[in-house]
């Protein structure tokens, strides 16, 4: 029995492949602006945006639920080994952000990068997970992909 497809299939698809839990849904085009950012995200059908992190001043994070979009708060940054201009392959980036009733982390690894002078430079690309805390007690975790860049000029 084949089944009828009707516009929007793809996004509905994706959003319900996170799990039962999951309180976080993809973002918005104007939930973000278009500065320099990590936009990290679900390997679900559909690798919708989930989370970003304005790299202008680093200190603010957006995530949107069904109650709207939250802002959060720079908790702390780690690269190991350390933070390049260039990053390598297999460098590690971990990020938590967090308010009063939200904690997300970030554990990602390189799994590409270029020059910040190349042309046609993508930024840098992670594979990882995003732990987040809903209210001190009920937790969600996500196979997650990353990508820190900016928009070209």
């Amino acid at each position: 029995m084949k089944l009828p497809s009707f516009p929007g299939a793809a996004a509905l698809l994706a959003f319900l492949a996170l799990p039962a839990a999951a309180q976080m849904v993809p973002l918005q085009e104007g939930d973000v602006s278009g500065a320099c950012g990590c936009r990290f995200g679900s390997d679900a059908p559909g690798k919708p945006t989930l989370v970003f992190w304005s790299q202008e001043g680093k200190r603010e994070a957006v995530l949107r639920t069904a109650k709207g979009v939250q802002k959060l708060n720079l908790y702390g940054e780690k690269y190991i080994p350390e933070q390049r201009e260039v990053p390598r392959i297999s460098d590690r980036f971990t990020l938590q952000v967090a308010n009063g009733d939200t904690n997300v982390q970030w554990l990602g690894t390189v799994t590409s990068s270029c020059s910040p002078k190349a042309k046609r430079c993508a930024g840098t690309s992670y594979k990882g997970r995003l732990v987040v805390l809903w209210d001190g007690k009920r937790r969600e975790q996500l196979d997650a992909w990353g990508q820190c860049s900016c928009p070209a000029p």
